[in-house]
């Protein structure tokens, strides 16, 4: 009987552990090992933002076409990649105006590492962000083309302007600038912190250099400019 009555307390001191450990090895905590830097890549479901996005595009067949609409991007719910990271989908959606419903667009999914920010788009990951903020930070932004890709951090802390809203603390990511006789590409993204992303530049344009007449004076053959502008943010 004395074996019986002392095995059982131990026996119990011993389950209730495992299930103390078992809880928190299950437990998900998406922001435990973020540094304070992660606030300007948020990620929390149901976090919702509308864009203006702006686009001129050219080709030599016709005059410039420019075109604007709205873009929504939904947070949704955290799964675990591939990876083992904690992630969430992006749901996209899309109208021309205000009184308009929102159409479904695409699906892409973000997630975040103690060091960096990534966005998978198409099917391409991409790192958007690096950890921690500083004046000239640079990294790799796409694996598939490193010769080619380096962003880096400048204007770091400033204040930017947005449709008329001003935010504070802003910081912008340059992807790509190259300007030259024969086109220019420019790459840029500005993030608030708490907000994410607020204004976006996609810039990619071929200059005539088939007559000696058109060189050199940024003629536009062919290509695209392109404006991301924060409308909005919140969460439903």
């Amino acid at each position: 009987m004395t074996m019986k009555t002392t095995r059982y307390p131990i026996l119990m001191t011993i389950l209730l552990l495992l299930s103390v450990w078992s809880i928190h090895a299950c437990r998900t905590e998406p922001t435990a090992a973020y540094p304070a830097d992660a606030a300007y890549f948020p990620l929390e479901t149901g976090r919702v933002a509308d864009y203006l996005v702006t686009e001129e595009r050219y080709s030599l067949s016709q005059p410039p076409q420019i075109t604007s609409y709205q873009l929504r991007e939904r947070t949704g719910q955290a799964y675990l990649n591939a990876t083992g990271e904690v992630a969430y989908r992006l749901h996209r959606y899309r109208r021309t105006g205000e009184a308009d419903a929102w159409q479904p667009d695409s699906l892409w999914s973000a997630y975040r590492t103690n060091v960096k920010a990534y966005r998978i788009e198409r099917n391409v990951t991409r790192c958007v962000l690096a950890f921690p903020i500083f004046e000239g930070q640079r990294w790799q932004t796409d694996f598939a083309y490193p010769q080619r890709n380096a962003a880096f951090l400048r204007n770091i802390h400033e204040s930017f302007n947005v449709l008329g809203k001003t935010y504070r603390q802003t910081i912008t990511v340059v992807e790509t600038d190259d300007s030259t006789l024969v086109g220019q590409h420019r790459q840029l993204a500005v993030y608030a912190p708490a907000i994410g992303l607020i204004y976006r530049q996609n810039i990619h344009l071929s200059f005539c250099t088939d007559t000696p007449d058109c060189i050199g004076r940024h003629q536009i053959d062919y290509g695209i400019r392109q404006t991301f502008q924060l409308i909005n943010y919140g969460k439903e």
